[in-house]
């Protein structure tokens, strides 16, 4: 459960470090309980600190306010990567936050949400308990980006080529896939795993609308008359006890094939009580234990993010993280949908973060349809490698800030693998290519910047600039 933190108007509590080692390149070294404060007469942080390290190997105090400087002149400016945490306990915020006369490290837990806007704080209640095991998980490594993806292709516009196959198979880890026949989909899921046997491949299934081809065991009076979902396509009716029972047999069925490794539910935003959500749930609990339970679940802008799905699934998909009501803060909804990431990630759930800013197909349309967001996109005749980068460093840099064990990130401009290869696979972007390494350190907020330090990678990304 969160722990109570002081208000951010109160002083914090003296707690005594190990040492504070001075020089260019000063080093709070925290005890168990926190850290001596610094008082100067000029500037702090000194504005010629090259770096300035938090060192919280021995720090089991938790949630906290730690007044690391107290002076008269609070450098406001200092460089936001110049700090670096190291050693802290997982399960931890820290923000840096300057205030009048000194300047504080602000410790929360990531189960506390109660210092956002008020849909936020007074809905996220409650917690969840850690994922009990990972074995069947996929596998993961820091060497480089740990990678997912997400694509389709109509079975009208030809099979997947070898090529296609090759770089799924050998540039991620897990995926889902569920357009097309049942066989068309244990057809997929066996020819990745022909290249890549530890692969994990997830059947894609919608619990509002009837989607992929007609499956011989559905019945037409299940839909719901004159109501469509996603993509035009008929939505079912979740007041029909029968069809609520097929929707979770045919899953389980799928998922007994030996090449398919779990159950990816999309379209789930319900509340806890309704049909579909209680459908949504008892697939989950039939399901085998060794099979992966995901989807499309938390979401910030829900109540409670949908933390209570975390309770039987085996972890979340991420997507819209930017995208939140519109009253809320600026940035709260990406601030936010980073912390139920982390606190996901904590509790040792799978996490798949989706970076595409944009879903801009292939094809040509009048320049008047376009959407804003597929400008220099749509009706181009080449990829606009500029654009791609800028969208790429932007959203890993988000990715980093959430980035921990079983944690997967995704980048392309369209899913749609009917359309020119760079559109929908990203493997060749050259970021995919650089070594990355395990992160030092938690992130560190400072304002809407953020900050991280890996092995061999420092990133920064400002929310109000970038």
């Amino acid at each position: 459960s969160p722990s109570t933190l002081p208000s951010m108007g109160e002083s914090p509590s003296s707690s005594p470090t190990e040492s504070v080692i001075p020089g260019p390149t000063p080093t709070f070294v925290l005890s168990a309980s926190g850290v001596d404060t610094i008082t100067n007469n000029g500037s702090c942080p000194a504005q010629d600190i090259e770096e300035l390290v938090i060192d919280g190997t021995a720090y089991t105090a938790g949630p906290s306010i730690l007044t690391l400087y107290e002076c008269a002149n609070i450098n406001t400016g200092f460089d936001a990567m110049k700090f670096k945490l190291i050693g802290f306990q997982s399960g931890l915020w820290f923000e840096i936050v300057n205030r009048n006369d000194r300047v504080d490290l602000v410790i929360k837990s990531l189960d506390d949400y109660s210092q956002y806007w008020n849909q936020v704080k007074n809905s996220y209640a409650g917690d969840y308990p850690p994922q009990e095991s990972t074995e069947n998980f996929p596998e993961f490594s820091w060497e480089f980006v740990p990678r997912w993806i997400s694509f389709r292709k109509n079975p009208n516009k030809g099979p997947f080529t070898e090529e296609d196959i090759n770089s799924i198979a050998l540039n991620n880890h897990i995926s889902w896939f569920g357009l097309g026949t049942p066989e068309d989909v244990i057809q997929m899921a066996e020819s990745i795993k022909v290249i890549n046997p530890k692969y994990k491949m997830l059947l894609y299934w919608n619990s509002e609308s009837y989607w992929g081809s007609d499956i011989d065991t559905f019945q037409e009076e299940w839909l719901e008359p004159g109501v469509v979902g996603t993509g035009g396509r008929p939505s079912y009716d979740h007041s029909i006890p029968e069809m609520r029972s097929w929707w979770i047999q045919h899953a389980v069925e799928m998922d007994q094939n030996t090449v398919i490794d779990g159950v990816f539910a999309d379209n789930t935003r319900e509340p806890a009580e309704t049909d579909k959500s209680q459908m949504i749930k008892l697939l989950a609990e039939t399901l085998p234990d060794n099979s992966l339970k995901m989807g499309n679940f938390l979401r910030q802008r829900d109540a409670n993010g949908n933390r209570w799905r975390m309770n039987y699934e085996d972890g979340s998909y991420f997507e819209n993280q930017h995208v939140g009501p519109v009253n809320q803060p600026e940035h709260e909804s990406i601030i936010v949908s980073m912390q139920l990431a982390r606190e996901a990630s904590w509790k040792r759930k799978l996490v798949m973060w989706n970076g595409s800013r944009r879903n801009c197909g292939c094809g040509n349309i009048h320049p008047s349809q376009i959407p804003a967001t597929c400008v220099g996109f749509m009706n181009v005749n080449e990829a606009p490698e500029q654009k791609i980068l800028d969208d790429l460093n932007l959203s890993l840099a988000e990715y980093f800030m959430v980035a921990e064990e079983f944690s997967y990130f995704s980048f392309n401009v369209s899913p749609d693998a009917s359309c020119e290869r760079w559109r929908w696979d990203s493997s060749d972007l050259p970021q995919f290519s650089k070594p990355l390494g395990r992160p030092l350190g938690p992130p560190l907020q400072i304002g809407h910047t953020f900050t991280r330090h890996f092995e061999h990678l420092s990133v920064k990304v400002n929310l109000d600039t970038s």
